[in-house]
Formats: C-alpha cells, structure tokens, sequence
C-alpha cells in the first residue's frame, strides 16, 4: 500500500502545469474595435461592438452592422460622399422635409459624409434619427 501512495504522490505531482519556453509563448493578439448602435424614432434598432481595420469608416460599420442584422441601407452618391437615405423602414423625409439620417463618433457630429469619416480602436458611433412631425 505504501508503494501505491508513492505512485500516486508522484502523479499528483506531475500534473502541475509546466511551464513553456519564452519562445513558443505567443503575444496576445490585439484587435481594434467600436462600438456602434442606431438609433430610429426614439428607440434602439441595433446596435454592438465591431472590429475594424485601418480602412474602416462611419459608413463601412452600418453596412456591417446592418448586414448582421438582416437590415437593409438606403443610399445615394458613392465612396466618401455616400448618402444614407434609410436604413430599415425608416427613410429620410418620411417624417417632414428635415427628416433623416445622421450619426455622431464619440458624441460629435462630424462635418464630413460618413463614407469619409475614418475610426479609430475605442469609438462610438451613433447613427440617429431626426424628423420635424
């Protein structure tokens, strides 16, 4: 019996884990993200954290968004000076002539189209709603 309980002390022991050389240790990976939610008529109509890349913008994370969501995107015009029209069932002037879309990145809104509007790690975007009813 007392051999057995040496075995045992000795497996005990070996499941400590051990550790790897510095070599095989691999840097975490650090990957840059937002986070993005729109906003229609006083209500959430989607909204979570995305990852991005140095080609990301205002416009590409809607789109991605959107496309997660099964949403579909209203727009006018191309590349940088993309319009956003709709997105969803609510489109610009359905709701007075000064309707439509707009977003802010980290609560400014910026004076330039959403297409051209470049993110950075750590972002917030917010895409809102104004009517005039």
């Amino acid at each position: 019996q007392e051999v057995n309980k040496k075995n045992e002390t000795n497996k005990e022991e070996n499941k400590e884990p051990q550790e790897k050389p510095d070599n095989q240790t691999k840097p975490p990976v650090v990957v840059d993200s937002i986070q993005i939610k729109v906003e229609g008529m006083g209500q959430t109509m989607m909204s979570g954290k995305l990852e991005i890349d140095e080609n990301s913008t205002a416009l590409s994370v809607l789109k991605t968004l959107a496309s997660n969501n099964n949403v579909r995107i209203l727009t006018s015009g191309f590349g940088s000076m993309t319009y956003v029209r709709g997105i969803g069932d609510l489109v610009e002037k359905e709701h007075g002539n000064g309707s439509g879309w707009m977003y802010k990145v980290n609560g400014t809104s910026p004076n330039i189209a959403a297409g051209g509007c470049s993110l950075k790690n750590g972002d917030s975007v917010v895409w809102y709603y104004v009517y005039s009813d």
